[in-house]
């Protein structure tokens, strides 16, 4: 599947039963829960409702994948080459770690997140790009991080707890010391 294949099949997902006006009017909503709200965002609160939902998928998927890829082109030369699998930590829809994936060759993929819809998409994210990718519905503090593979965080880490952002790090620098690469990728 390429990307603008999938590109439409996710416009026709999510826009079967909503307007591009519905859409617009949830992603405000979103951004507001976004940039004014935040402590909304560890409750699940940001993708209460279909059209949030579908405004999540369409920007802020969208821009997670072409971000990564980008990001990926420059930083994954030949690392990638010596791992299996990516461990995606608050996966969200699957869409920056099946763009890493793709962009580095790994089709494995473990995501998990706590969110039960964003893991039903990125399962399905999966799917359409024909990858070895597995979502969960696991809070990050109980994943193993492995020894080998590349263990990714994207647009995850900033909405987590100091507590346990401090402990996800100490868990990430202790999986390079055993051989996994560290991806870890936040806006400013």
């Amino acid at each position: 599947m390429t990307f603008d294949e999938w590109l439409v099949d996710l416009a026709r997902r999510h826009l079967a039963n909503l307007t591009p006006c519905e859409v617009g009017r949830a992603l405000r909503a979103l951004s507001s829960c976004y940039v004014e709200r935040r402590g909304k965002l560890g409750t699940g609160a940001a993708l209460e409702g279909a059209g949030k939902r579908a405004a999540f998928a369409l920007f802020y998927g969208v821009q997670h994948f072409l971000v990564i890829r980008e990001i990926a082109r420059v930083l994954f030369t030949d690392t990638a080459a010596h791992h299996d699998r990516i461990v995606d930590l608050g996966c969200g829809t699957g869409t920056a770690g099946t763009s890493l994936a793709l962009q580095t060759g790994i089709l494995r993929i473990d995501g998990y997140d706590i969110n039960p819809w964003a893991v039903t998409e990125a399962n399905w994210t999966y799917r359409r790009f024909e990858l070895r990718g597995r979502a969960t519905v696991a809070n990050v503090r109980a994943v193993r991080l492995p020894a080998e593979g590349i263990v990714f965080a994207a647009y995850a880490v900033n909405e987590l707890q100091a507590e346990v952002r401090r402990e996800l790090l100490g868990g990430c620098i202790e999986a390079h010391r055993r051989g996994a690469s560290i991806l870890i990728v936040e806006p400013i």
